[in-house]
Formats: structure tokens, sequence, C-alpha cells
């Protein structure tokens, strides 16, 4: 299955019930897999493990080091352009003074970072985990664009061989902090709860992190994060991780060199 592929599979999994189910039987009995009566597999644990396969090959493929090198910019491009909205996004892009060619490095980043937002977007409703997932490629595609401009080797953060400029940096991790924001505040689907506080309390963690550094440290933003914690809590953790959790905003106030409200301490 091609990455182009995800944002067709996910709406065609969530509202196709019964010819997902029917597929997954099918390809299950072709693969040798031996039939257990009265297992019914979800159709949100189909599209969540299917694509967190792709999207951690795609992180693979991402990260190969000699991808980034100017005689690659072609193979690199191809890549990129796997993952990119069927629709026009230049009102995203309308921050930037000049506008950015689509055939350039840099649009193509902005196009795949759109593309996984929509995709979070769409499953955030049933999976919080792959969500997470679709963030941290995200995030993959921060430090790609870093490591690219990095081995330009132009002081102005700006290649025109690769058509990239070092503006896209600021913007795209400006993306990645609303994204991070969004899963910290969203509700949880019910299939999420109770299976596994621990390593949704990882999760959640990472999260919390992606969202510090790549937002305003501000008494406002540490605020809103330690009025979430407490409602999502319950939900994953236990009490013992849960005042954790807590301790660990707490830490990250007071290294902030920042007190809400002396209260809370």
């Amino acid at each position: 299955m091609s990455l182009l592929s995800i944002g067709n599979m996910i709406s065609y999994y969530s509202s196709e019930l019964e010819s997902c189910l029917d597929d997954w039987s099918s390809h299950s009995s072709s693969a040798g897999n031996p039939n257990i009566p009265y297992v019914v597999v979800s159709k949100s644990s189909i599209v969540t493990a299917v694509c967190k396969e792709i999207l951690g090959c795609y992180r693979k493929l991402l990260g190969i080091p000699d991808l980034l090198n100017q005689p690659n910019m072609s193979i690199l491009k191809q890549l990129l352009q796997t993952l990119q909205p069927t629709e026009n996004f230049d009102d995203v892009l309308s921050e930037f003074q000049s506008s950015l060619g689509p055939c350039n490095v840099d649009y193509l980043y902005c196009g795949e970072c759109k593309m996984l937002e929509d995709i979070m977007d769409s499953v955030s409703s049933f999976s919080y985990l792959l969500s997470s997932d679709v963030l941290i490629t995200i995030q993959s595609i921060v430090n790609s664009v870093v490591v690219l401009l990095d081995k330009s080797g132009e002081p102005n953060g700006k290649n025109i061989h690769m058509g990239c400029s070092k503006a896209i940096i600021s913007f795209l991790r400006k993306r990645l902090g609303y994204s991070a924001h969004k899963l910290l505040s969203a509700d949880f689907p019910s299939e999420d709860v109770g299976k596994g506080w621990q390593s949704k309390g990882d999760l959640i963690q990472k999260i919390l992190q992606i969202y510090l550094r790549n937002s305003d440290s501000t008494s406002d933003l540490l605020a809103e994060i330690g009025r979430e914690l407490p409602k999502v809590g319950h939900l994953f953790f236990s009490s013992d991780a849960l005042e954790l959790c807590i301790c660990h905003h707490s830490a990250l106030k007071r290294t902030s060199g920042i007190i809400l409200n002396p209260a809370e301490e």
C-alpha cells in the first residue's frame, strides 16, 4: 500500500464496516492464519495497525542521511510527493512573503505537513494512538528540514539549488506545536481507554515535550497544560502515574522560572 492511499484507506474503513471485516478475514486466510471463531477485529484496530506500519516505514525512509545529499534531491522530491494534499493549500502558506514554488522542496515539505494534519484530524475520532503516530511523523518532517539545511552549508539557511529556505522551519514548528496542542486537548475515543495506561502515559509525556519545544513557553501555555493534565489523567494513568505526570509538569514550571500560582505548589 502506498502512502498516497492512506487518506483513502481511512475514509474507506470509516464508512464500510462490513467490507472491512470481510477483507480482513479474506486476507487473514490467504496469509495462512488459523481461523478462530467468534473473534472479530475492530475496524479501528485494522486502520491503526496498517497506518502505523506505513508511517513507521516512511519515517525510516525520511531519516536516511544520504537522502538529504544534493545528488539525491530528485529522490527526496519523489518521496515527498507521495504525501501531498489533493486540494490547494495556498491559504496555509499565506504568511510567507514570497510564494513557494510547487516544485520546490520547501513547498513539498509544507504540503506533506498539511496532509498529515488532515489525516490526524480524520483518525482522532477513533484512535488517539494513531493520531500520536501521525504527530511523530510530522516531527520527523521538521527534523528532516533542519538536517537538509544544515547539509546545505549556506550561511543564510537558503539553498536555491535545493529549493528550500530556512523560513519554513519556524512555520513547520508552529504547525507541529499546534497539532500537539490539539492532541493534548482532545477527547479520547472510548476504544483507546483502558488499553494500557503506562504506554499511554509515556506517549502523552512525549506529546507534551513536542508541544513545549515547538511553542512559546509562556505562563499562559504552562497554565493551560496544568489544566489539561488532570482532565485526561484518569483515562490513562493509575493514581501514582498521574501524580508523577503532574509532578513533571510542576518541574517544567520551576525550570522555566515561572510561578503560576503559589497555592498550586
